[in-house]
Parts: structure tokens; C-alpha cells; sequence
């Protein structure tokens, strides 16, 4: 296995370094000598203050089981702001795809994976998508918490809410698709 930390983006006053981990198949004659593989950009959530351990390289190893390439993106968290994570993203792909033939890429094939709430920085990265907050407001003000706090609860009352919108959007893409 090939395992490097490679830069993205240098630290600045507004933000943290970006780097990424590697976990790339090392090229070896048993192993299909100059496979080209597909690759995944793994993003660990981490409530905007971190990128969580968990989610990154127990995922990219067992990604590696699968087959791909991967690459734990280490991407800058508070207090950098919309757009830094996704052009850090952007660049990220880039860095991929220029390198895809040393690395045995198959460029086409780059997939980004966002785990838990930082989703949502990258659910503006390229391919349709929608995100939907339902049941984040409690009446009682000591319940209500910003969305990535450790005590943000959901008002389990909206679940029916988002159960009748979802199959209203699911109707509603059915007849459109006619």
C-alpha cells in the first residue's frame, strides 16, 4: 500500500492545512501489473470543528478491500468558511485526475464520499442532489440547538411531515419522468 500525506492547500490566518491520505494499491506483478483502478475521495464529517477519525481511514481500508484507490481528504474546518472544503474538494479531484496515470487511476472513475453533517458543504459539488432539514424546531427555546451541536435533537412529531413529502417528490418525479 501506498501511504502519503500530500498537501492540498497551505495553512493560512483564515484557515487549517488541507491535505490528503493516501491508500493506493502498491504495483505489484501479482496484482495485475498497471490495473488501473477506480479511486474515492473519502470526506469524514466532523461537525464543521474537525474531520473525524472514525470516517476516514478504517473507510478508506476497506474501500481498498473493494478494489479502489483511496484518498482521506483532510479538508479545512472552523472557522473557514463556504466555499474553502469545496474548492479544497475541486482540487482534490484535479490532483487525481492530473496524476492518474503514476498513480493508476481511472480518471473518469473519481468518486467523492461525504460522511455525516459535512454533506452538506459538499452537497454543492458536482451532480444534482437536495438536502431537506425537517424537524429541527422545538417550541421550548432549551431545546433548540443549532444543527451540528452535540445536543441538536430532532422534534420527532415532523417525521410524518417528511414521510408525506417524500412520497409527494417521488409522485410528483414519477409523472415528470412520463
Amino acid at each position: 500500500m501506498i501511504n502519503e500525506k500530500i498537501v492540498i492547500e497551505d495553512k493560512t490566518a483564515d484557515y487549517n492545512e488541507a491535505y490528503i491520505e493516501t491508500y493506493f494499491w502498491q504495483e505489484s506483478e501479482e496484482l495485475y501489473l498497471g490495473q488501473k483502478r477506480p479511486a474515492i475521495v473519502i470526506c469524514p464529517g466532523g461537525a464543521y470543528g474537525m474531520t473525524s477519525d472514525r470516517e476516514a481511514e478504517a473507510i478508506a481500508v476497506r474501500f481498498m478491500g473493494m478494489g479502489y484507490h483511496a484518498v482521506v481528504l483532510r479538508y479545512s474546518v472552523a472557522p473557514a468558511r463556504y466555499p474553502v472544503a469545496l474548492r479544497q474538494l475541486a482540487k482534490t479531484v484535479a490532483l487525481l485526475r492530473k496524476n492518474s496515470e503514476k498513480w493508476h487511476i481511472e480518471k473518469d472513475k473519481i468518486i467523492d464520499w461525504e460522511l455525516q453533517m459535512g454533506g452538506e458543504d459538499f452537497a454543492k459539488y458536482n451532480i444534482p442532489k437536495c438536502l431537506l432539514l425537517l424537524g429541527g424546531g422545538f417550541k421550548n427555546e432549551n431545546r433548540r440547538y443549532p444543527q451540528h451541536s452535540p445536543y441538536f435533537d430532532i422534534d420527532e412529531k415532523a417525521l410524518g411531515l417528511g414521510v408525506h413529502y417524500f412520497v409527494e417528490y417521488v409522485l410528483a418525479y414519477e409523472d415528470e419522468s412520463k
